[in-house]
């Protein structure tokens, strides 16, 4: 039986995945699953508060980094995509997710505010919201996700610069 993307994701949600409950490590990506573009940083400037992976008898599944003025910084699309999600979930607090042409899916949780909407085409670059402590947030942050075609997820860090989206290189 194939299960749907948008299942395959709420019962990962309703298992525990994300800002949520214990879970079990989650699966690696599958073979072969390369973006066809990189990924910005969707902070212009950020610090790591907390890393991917285990965190005690739990697994993130995202990095969650803090801007310049901790909270209310630009939140902005790391890459070019479709939104399919601006909505309160659970954990996860404010979310927005992107997905991208060639499958993959970023997500951005935690957010004060959203600045987009479902079905919206967004650039890379485009805000879409504010970073906020909404969901299980015990501080002002974002909680960046980056996951596989097969919604498998991925460690962020070594994806994204730790340049703004928007910046040009300068031409000397």
């Amino acid at each position: 039986m194939r299960v749907l993307p948008t299942v395959a994701v709420s019962l990962f949600l309703i298992i525990g995945g994300g800002c949520g409950p214990r879970i079990h490590v989650p699966l690696p990506p599958e073979p072969g699953a390369r973006a066809s573009e990189p990924f910005a940083s969707p902070l212009d400037f950020y610090t790591v508060l907390s890393p991917f992976g285990r965190r005690g008898s739990r697994y993130h599944t995202g990095l969650d980094i803090r801007g310049r003025r901790g909270g209310g910084d630009p939140v902005r699309a790391s890459r070019s995509g479709v939104i399919a999600r601006a909505q309160v979930m659970s954990g996860y607090g404010n979310l927005v997710e992107i997905r991208h042409d060639d499958g993959f899916t970023t997500r951005y949780a935690h957010l004060r505010r959203f600045r987009v909407r479902k079905g919206q085409k967004v650039k890379a670059g485009e805000v879409l919201g504010e970073v906020g402590a909404t969901g299980r947030a015990t501080t002002e942050h974002l909680h960046f996700e980056i996951l596989t075609p097969g919604y498998r997820f991925v460690d962020p860090a070594p994806l994204i610069p730790r340049r703004p989206a928007t910046e040009k290189k300068r031409v000397t």
